[in-house]
């Protein structure tokens, strides 16, 4: 089943609709169809599901502004053992804790 609709639209979106129906191939209606179902056919993200962030991403995906993109890698902290990151702290520690590293510079410039 289909409907039938008659829209006014603003000559800035109409030429971004024929501009993209030209570098497709395709016709403004299917450029069009096209759109409307991808926005409504990826569910609404709730700003309780996710950070904001995420939210904000969700929207313009489900609006068809932007393409998902790949999960991002892991930083190389959290690929590292916890082990190994205490062996590497102790590598390059100088066996103070910072706060008293910066507590003993301050003193030294006074």
């Amino acid at each position: 089943m289909t409907t039938r609709f008659s829209v006014h639209l603003p000559d800035r979106i109409s030429k971004n609709i024929q501009t993209r129906a030209t570098q497709t191939g395709s016709s403004m209606e299917r450029v069009i169809v096209e759109a409307l179902k991808r926005t409504f056919s990826t569910p609404p993200v709730s700003p309780k599901q996710s950070s904001e962030q995420e939210y904000a991403l969700g929207a313009l995906i489900a609006a068809g502004m932007v393409r998902p993109t790949k999960p991002t890698p892991r930083r190389v902290s959290q690929r590292i053992s916890g082990k190994r990151r205490s062996e590497l702290a102790k590598a390059f520690s100088s066996g103070k804790p910072l706060s008293r590293i910066v507590i003993e510079d301050r003193r030294e410039r006074v």
